[in-house]
């Protein structure tokens, strides 16, 4: 979905993955730290620094508060309180500049799904790890996967930090576009369920169906 592209927060990659985290333990490694600590905890907290970049040039990084369930995303944006929630279900974008939510379908989500999917171990045997440093490892779509249905991304750069947790990402498509997420203070506590997952639309919003 392009204009979730635009936001900085995932690139339009093809369909097919679940929000999910595996009760198995991981394969990857990059995935490893992660998903244990979700597991035992419930919930994920992060500051993120991302940007983006295409042929037509870059974006200017922006700051946000991440935070991760099993099966839930949320991204808030601190420079302009945009905000961004993925589930199973589907989604909500909220737009403070317009004065708009769009309701995102299941469907449409699933590109951004792909990456965060990656991170956190689920969906493994979709994806070949390669360790390239002590630190760094490159993932890569599986051949079985590249046959059957559209890759979900070209390549995911995963640095991890002294703790082993991701300190930086960088995922490439197949048109060429880059996007970098930088970790910072990663923390973890008790899970707060799907309803912090939820946004809804404040008084003078519209309220958009993406379908």
């Amino acid at each position: 979905m392009r204009a979730l592209v635009a936001a900085g927060f995932a690139t339009a990659l093809a369909a097919g993955l679940a929000l999910a985290v595996s009760p198995a333990a991981s394969r990857l490694e990059t995935a490893r730290v992660l998903e244990q600590r979700l597991t035992r905890h419930g919930r994920a907290e992060a500051q993120v620094v991302h940007a983006l970049a295409d042929a037509l040039g870059a974006a200017a990084p922006r700051r946000a508060r991440l935070a991760l369930e099993p099966g839930l995303v949320r991204l808030d944006f601190t420079d302009d309180g945009e905000r961004v929630t993925l589930r199973e279900d589907g989604g909500e974008w909220l737009q403070p500049g317009p004065r708009q939510i769009l309701l995102l379908p299941s469907d449409q989500i699933a590109g951004a799904a792909a990456i965060w999917n990656a991170l956190l171990g689920s969906e493994r045997d979709r994806f070949t790890e390669r360790r390239i440093a002590s630190n760094r490892f490159l993932l890569t779509p599986s051949p079985a996967l590249a046959e059957n249905v559209a890759a979900p991304f070209e390549s995911l750069w995963v640095t991890l930090g002294q703790d082993r947790l991701p300190s930086r990402i960088e995922v490439r498509d197949a048109s060429g576009q880059l996007l970098r997420l930088r970790f910072s203070g990663w923390r973890f506590a008790a899970a707060r369920g799907p309803t912090a997952f939820r946004l809804a639309a404040p008084k003078g919003y519209a309220v958009v169906p993406m379908r």
